[in-house]
């Protein structure tokens, strides 16, 4: 799991980076990011709190691509924090301070 603008370092060029890596570990490597990871596992989308909170899924996405998978995660940043993170504008700030106590 990678973020999202290391994803193309992680891979390499033509996939080298990874395909060294495979070569190197004996493992098959699968470069994601956290967002894509989210949407290709609908069930775990699902099943997430974050998801039963009643953030938008837009909202939900851009917090899994910054790492944020729960939230007991999410509480344990701060505003400023939440407002640094990647894809959280202010629609998607305003239904996360709902969620803050």
């Amino acid at each position: 799991m990678v973020p999202e603008d290391q994803q193309s370092l992680a891979i390499g060029k033509e996939g080298q980076n990874v395909r060294l890596a495979a070569k190197l570990t004996g493992w098959r490597i699968d470069i994601k990011t956290p967002a894509a990871e989210l949407a290709s596992n609908s069930q775990t989308a699902n099943d997430s709190d974050l998801v039963s909170t009643g953030l938008s899924t837009r909202t939900v996405k851009a917090l899994a691509a910054a790492g944020v998978f729960s939230l007991e995660m999410l509480k344990s940043k701060s505003l400023d924090e939440i407002k640094e993170l990647k894809g959280v504008g202010p629609k998607a700030l305003e239904e996360i301070t709902r969620l803050m106590p």
